[in-house]
């Protein structure tokens, strides 16, 4: 090829196999310097595994462009030209990039406990691996599934009788893969604690019944009996009558007040808590009345003036404790010592009989059943 004293551009186009070509250029300008340079595009012959390549030009510079690569995978070269594309992701395809995405029609979601929901995630593939599902899911009491059915995972959340705060508001994240390129959906959800509120009215009942309860009142008739049976049967003069009557009173008033002033006060502040879980709530709730119900020095107290009255109706009393009969808490009514519960209605046993004559009948816990055998007459 002659050379271009004239500087102006020269170049020769020699066709090679496959269209691929060559091109020479001398004495052009490159970043302000004059130099002789070859552009070469470079054909891999697959199936001869050679390089064609043309190199006649004494240069002093030399800039090689791989303007086109004809790439084909190990054992044998593509026949018809086509070029495999690798998109960002690394997952190829002969047909262009391989795309994933991913639809719901919401993405927030509600439910009860002890219930199910699905919902669906339709996906759009162009690829032809098989596509995976995994989530970080993680709720106390639920569990999240998925399987893929007709271009899309159908999701089911389960959930089972939970034990945590009223509202559960969480988020979790759906991720579809295929090995290579994923593509994630974050939904939110709302998990509503229905048995929570049972658990509420469980501890608002128990503070209610120890407010109503007035274990003075209840004592009141039996300790105007007792001390007028023991003045009548000169068990006691006047004034040991009403010194005895006022003991018992008072142990009655400091039972009320004791048991007001704790467990309606923890009660209280119970209710009050905001973020208390159900098992919480619940275990509280049974503290305070099993503390209530466990009182023992000053029912002891009580039961040993009774005996000391010298009323041979009360000689032998059994030990007077707090029992809970329907909603309502008593001293007698309740008590496995004093009688049992018939069909719903409180039977007091034919020594005790009496004591159905001498409580209010207004505050008994439920209906009392007639009595058929005669209270025994006191002296």
């Amino acid at each position: 090829m002659p050379e271009n004293t004239s500087q102006q551009k020269v170049a020769s186009n020699l066709v090679l196999k496959k269209s691929t070509s060559i091109f020479f250029v001398k004495n052009t300008s490159f970043n302000n310097t004059e130099v002789d340079f070859c552009v070469i595009c470079v054909n891999i012959d697959t199936q001869q595994q050679n390089w064609n390549l043309i190199m006649k030009l004494q240069i002093n510079h030399i800039l090689i462009v791989l303007a086109s690569l004809v790439l084909t995978a190990c054992g044998g070269g593509s026949e018809d030209g086509e070029i495999d594309v690798t998109n960002s992701s690394g997952t190829t395809s002969s047909n262009g990039p391989v795309t994933l995405s991913l639809d719901t029609k919401s993405t927030e979601l509600s439910m009860g406990e002890s219930s199910k929901i699905n919902f669906d995630i339709d996906v759009s593939y162009t690829g032809n691996e098989s596509l995976e599902m995994s989530s970080n899911f993680d709720l106390d009491g639920a569990t999240l599934t998925g399987s893929y059915k007709d271009s899309a995972f159908v999701m089911s959340i389960a959930s089972e009788d939970v034990s945590g705060i009223r509202m559960v508001d969480t988020t979790f994240t759906v991720t579809i893969a295929d090995g290579n390129i994923q593509r994630d959906k974050t939904f939110t959800l709302s998990l509503e604690n229905s048995s929570f509120d049972e658990s509420l009215l469980y501890a608002q009942e128990a503070l209610d019944a120890i407010s109503s309860t007035r274990f003075e009142t209840e004592m009141e008739s039996i300790v105007h009996f007792t001390a007028q049976n023991a003045y009548l049967n000169g068990l006691m003069s006047n004034e040991e009558k009403e010194a005895w009557s006022a003991r018992v009173q008072d142990l009655t008033t400091d039972l009320d007040s004791k048991l007001n002033s704790e467990s309606i006060t923890e009660l209280n502040d119970l209710l009050s808590t905001e973020g208390l879980t159900e098992s919480e709530l619940l275990d509280s709730t049974n503290r305070i009345v099993a503390n209530f119900l466990e009182e023992k020095d000053l029912l002891s107290k009580i039961t040993e003036s009774l005996k000391e009255s010298g009323v041979h109706l009360f000689s032998d009393m059994p030990e007077v404790r707090i029992s809970k009969l329907d909603k309502n808490y008593s001293l007698f009514y309740g008590n496995k010592n004093l009688g049992k519960e018939v069909d719903q209605e409180w039977v007091f046993n034919d020594k005790w009989s009496h004591l159905a004559k001498l409580l209010p009948v207004n505050d008994t816990p439920c209906r009392t059943a007639n009595i058929s055998s005669n209270a025994t007459s006191s002296k």
